[in-house]
């Protein structure tokens, strides 16, 4: 049985082999007929535009369905849809040769695409959609799989008619999902392969919104077959408007980007829209792909600052009227609330240090910058705090982030934070909160912080260069971050029920939940790196100094919490505070760091062996 089975095995695998070779050779010279009948509905196709004679091409079509795949027919016509203009001159009078390649120009090569997808759609348009997609993302990737065997390339360039061009912008408001969806890539791919400099993303939004407002304005289709297309169209400019600086601040025709965002993602399809919270919920999550998709760019943070996107989420979050007045009776979009307000806590978290509206030239366009939208933020956290909305773990984490998010944004907002006993209690408290809840708190505690702090050293370094008002305007500024910052850390147990805040974290410190104790070494080292005299506040507590030089491994035993530990002492020994220890605890501290994070102290041989 043995010897039976093995013997069948080699002849499986010598049968097999013979089976790929033949396979190989018939796909050879299925390329070698297809290519051969390509040309003869080039020629078919040429004459009937001279001699309208429309029987010839349609005669080529049956042997064409029975010798041919439509992946190879597509395959073989993909290439030359992108011809260059200083190529297709050399391939217009190529016949049928050797070459394993179809030489043909741009033109022909979709007007025999036309022809098939015309038709025979159901056998041909998907094969289309995909054989271009395919060739975009090999060029793209700088390979090229036109032929059996993928080779390398270095010098391939694609040019993209207008006619080519709007085709593939029709296919978004076709009915099939892959070929909608296989154009779309095709766009973006196109326009990411190609310079800014050859405006190919300027045509591709214009004819993108020229679409758009074709089905927008369409009465005779459904409503869901109209918003299916607008999206599609607006997905797409947001993926090209997302590719680059240049892509983004390109003009289209008349009109800018931000404009036709403006027109069509804004006020139709979310300020217009309201009796569609499907329709509002998609534009809001292209929205968030704008805000979220890196790296960030200054002209599209400014968008996503601007008065025009940041006013309609506030009035969904339930912050205030527009206008410049805020109504604190405003109650928020039962559906689309909570996601506006997650969604501005996202454009200003994602955004922040690429908003250039604090230039002059900007500041009236930016409506984040205002008095009237930190109190309508305000509002809106309000109305999520104070209805109960927060009481379930994930609203509990999403309140957070939107608390803490606007206490980052200025001194203004972060007073306002710590003059409010709901807001407080609604980002602070751990009292009822999961571990992995509370470490969110913590680690949110200790970037507000660190973010303040940062700003400080920022300044400091201008400070050294002013004089007269300017120097005395940052060095109160300074002064006043840190107070709020230290205001920070004591609300922070107060809202805890304890007198201590650094007594509070010695003590997570001490919990067996590695998540907890990482929260409260990150205020820890947030509040020692701190102006503020943090470090003289965190050493005048009893256990803090015995906490720094004590190596407990069996509290701490992992390498992320010794590093952490190992950084405070290390932040402790950099503050102002140091001049104000003795040599000997200064000493001390120095020899826990010389000794590194992970230092063990080794047994004698005799104590090891007991």
């Amino acid at each position: 049985i043995k010897h039976y089975i093995k013997h069948y095995i080699k002849h499986y695998i010598k049968h097999s082999a013979s089976i790929m070779k033949l396979t190989q050779q018939e796909q050879r010279e299925q390329r070698e007929v297809t290519k051969g009948l390509l040309y003869d509905l080039k020629d078919a196709l040429s004459e009937e535009e001279e001699e309208e004679v429309a029987s010839k091409p349609k005669s080529i079509l049956p042997k064409l369905k029975t010798d041919s795949q439509p992946d190879v027919v597509m395959g073989l016509l993909a290439p030359n849809l992108f011809m260059a203009a200083s190529s297709s001159s050399t391939s217009s009078n190529t016949t049928a040769t050797d070459d394993d390649e179809l030489h043909l120009t741009s033109k022909e090569a979709l007007s025999i695409l036309l022809f098939l997808a015309t038709c025979d759609p159901h056998k041909y348009l998907i094969p289309a959609s995909r054989a271009i997609k395919t060739f975009l993302v090999t060029v793209e990737s700088g390979t090229s799989s036109t032929s059996s065997v993928t080779t390398t390339t270095t010098t391939t360039t694609i040019e993209v008619s207008d006619e080519l061009l709007q085709l593939m912008v029709q296919q978004l408001s076709g009915i099939n999902v892959e070929v909608s969806s296989n154009a779309t890539q095709a766009l973006v791919t196109s326009c990411r392969i190609q310079p800014p400099s050859t405006l190919l993303a300027s045509r591709a939004l214009s004819a993108m919104r020229n679409a758009w407002q074709v089905a927008w304005d369409d009465d005779t289709q459904t409503k869901s077959s109209t918003t299916t297309i607008c999206v599609r169209c607006v997905n797409a400019m947001v993926q090209v408007a997302c590719l680059s600086e240049a892509m983004f601040a390109a003009p289209s025709s008349s009109t800018t980007t931000a404009t036709i965002l403006n027109d069509c993602l804004i006020t139709a399809m979310l300020i217009h829209s309201k009796n569609d919270p499907l329709l509002q919920m998609s534009v809001m999550d292209l929205i968030e792909r704008m805000a979220t998709t890196m790296p960030m760019h200054p002209s599209r943070a400014q968008w996503l600052h601007s008065s025009m996107v940041v006013q309609p989420l506030l009035d969904m979050a339930g912050g205030g009227g527009g206008g410049g007045e805020n109504n604190e009776n405003q109650t928020p979009d039962p559906i689309l609330g909570g996601p506006a307000l997650c969604l501005l806590s996202t454009i200003l978290q994602k955004t922040s240090g690429n908003n250039t509206s604090n230039n002059n030239n900007n500041n009236n366009n930016c409506a984040t910058n205002t008095t009237h939208f930190l109190t309508s933020f305000h509002h809106a956290l309000r109305h999520f705090c104070g209805d109960g909305t927060g009481s379930v773990e994930l609203d509990r984490l999403a309140m957070v982030n939107a608390i803490s998010t606007f206490a980052a944004m200025d001194t203004t907002a972060l007073e306002m934070v710590l003059q409010d006993i709901v807001l407080q209690q609604s980002w602070l408290s751990l009292a009822v909160a999961q571990p992995k809840l509370k470490a969110v708190i913590l680690h949110s505690v200790a970037t507000v912080i660190r973010h303040y702090d940062q700003n400080d050293n920022d300044n400091a370094d201008t400070i050294m260069m002013e004089t007269g008002d300017a120097a005395n305007t940052n060095t109160n500024n300074n002064a006043q971050q840190q107070l709020l910052t230290m205001k920070l850390f004591s609300t922070l147990a107060s809202c805890n029920n304890s007198s201590n805040p650094t007594e509070l974290l010695l003590s997570m410190a001490r919990s067996p939940l590695i998540e907890v104790r990482l929260g409260a070494y990150a205020i820890l080292l947030a509040v020692a790196k701190g102006n503020g005299g943090g470090a003289q506040v965190l050493l005048t507590t009893s256990g803090f100094y015995d906490f720094c030089i004590t190596r407990d491994n069996k509290v701490e035993t992992t390498k992320e919490g010794m590093e952490a530990k190992y950084n405070i002492v290390v932040a402790v020994l950099k503050s102002n505070a140091r001049g104000l220890l003795a040599d000997k605890i200064v000493k001390s501290l120095e020899q826990y760091v010389q000794q590194g994070p992970h230092y063990v102290k080794t047994l004698s041989w005799e104590l090891a062996t007991e």
